[in-house]
């Protein structure tokens, strides 16, 4: 689901990702192999899926940017209100920063950085070579830089240090 979420950036998008996920999961059984990892196999699926539907809806109009939802908020009863909001907010920027990138830089920032997925299970989800893999993440790094030193400049939220 947080991948689906993050690539889409609307909570109901991504809800409707994971079942369509979760069918074709259904559908397909027969197919895995048992060459990778399960989890790595279902990932795969489920970045497919999220990139198919990110190209589309591109082709379809411009990408909006994901509202703040229940789901999104923390879940931690212990957090004040103060921290709540910093840390909605820290989230809403994330998303807005992940949602300048293109569909394909998105993936491999949001499968090794939110995810936690080694280079080569993100080459094997993305049916990318590994070479490909570390250079997108490059490349999407910089300009996520570029991007906070801009808000920075500007002084807008989420551009202190």
């Amino acid at each position: 689901y947080d991948l689906c979420r993050r690539m889409l950036g609307d909570p109901a998008d991504a809800e409707d990702a994971v079942q369509e996920v979760f069918l074709r999961l259904f559908d397909q059984a027969a197919k895995f192999s048992g060459r990778s990892r399960f989890s790595t196999w279902l990932y795969r699926l489920a970045a497919n899926h999220c990139l198919n539907a990110v190209k589309s809806r591109q082709r379809k109009s411009l990408l909006s940017l994901s509202e703040i939802s229940e789901t999104s908020l923390p879940k931690n009863p212990q957090l004040s209100p103060v921290e709540v909001a910093a840390s909605v907010e820290e989230r809403e920027l994330a998303d807005r920063l992940l949602d300048q990138l293109g569909p394909d830089f998105k993936a491999v920032v949001v499968l090794r950085e939110i995810e936690g997925l080694a280079y080569a299970e993100i080459a094997e989800v993305l049916d990318l070579p590994v070479g490909t893999v570390m250079s997108r993440l490059s490349r999407a790094r910089e300009k996520l830089t570029v991007l906070i030193a801009e808000l920075r400049l500007r002084g807008l939220p989420g551009g202190r240090e």
